[in-house]
């Protein structure tokens, strides 16, 4: 029997769920699709999103119930209302650039032995810059954004270690 650990926590494929959440990258979409059908045999609703149902969006409707296409902040409160009151549509798109001023702080505590990604700390987002061979803008909103600097230098404080890393965007002359 095959074992699926997601941050060093096992799947829990016994217990019962109204509904599963799953983001997915393009490295992992086959193994998301694995972890879906298996919630899906349950009678368990799956929501899918993140870079790979951004980018490949018909690809991946064929293993959800329901897509979320775009950034998160404002369509996922959204389909949580909708889902709730029994209205949730099978798409919802992000059509608005969301701002990045009062995001929620990382729930650090619940990440387990993932040292990196416990540092990680959102300052930006987007690009700012139009390279051919890159797909960023087709992933988050075409805006370059910043977040508030007060509230990065809070999340930071807020951290247990102090080591972190900010996303980067490393330029090359050619």
């Amino acid at each position: 029997m095959i074992k699926y650990y997601e941050y060093n926590q096992i799947v829990p494929f016994k217990e019962k769920f109204h509904l599963v959440a799953i983001t997915i990258n393009t490295s992992n979409a086959t193994h998301c699709y694995d972890i879906s059908k298996k919630f899906k045999d349950k009678n368990t609703k799956v929501v899918m999103g993140g870079p790979h149902a951004t980018l490949l969006p018909e690809e991946v409707k064929k293993h959800c119930d329901y897509i979320m296409v775009g950034e998160g902040e404002i369509i996922w409160p959204e389909f949580l209302e909708d889902f709730y009151q029994d209205k949730a549509k099978l798409e919802y798109i992000c059509k608005e650039v969301p701002n990045l001023k009062d995001i929620p702080i990382v729930r650090r505590d619940l990440i387990l032995k993932r040292y990196f990604t416990k540092g990680a700390v959102i300052s930006s987002r987007g690009c700012p810059y139009e390279c051919s061979y890159c797909n960023l803008k087709q992933i988050y909103c075409e805006q370059f954004r910043t977040r508030p600097i007060e509230e990065v230098i809070f999340e930071i404080k807020t951290m247990e270690n102090k080591f972190f890393v900010f996303g980067m965007i490393i330029f090359f002359e050619i």
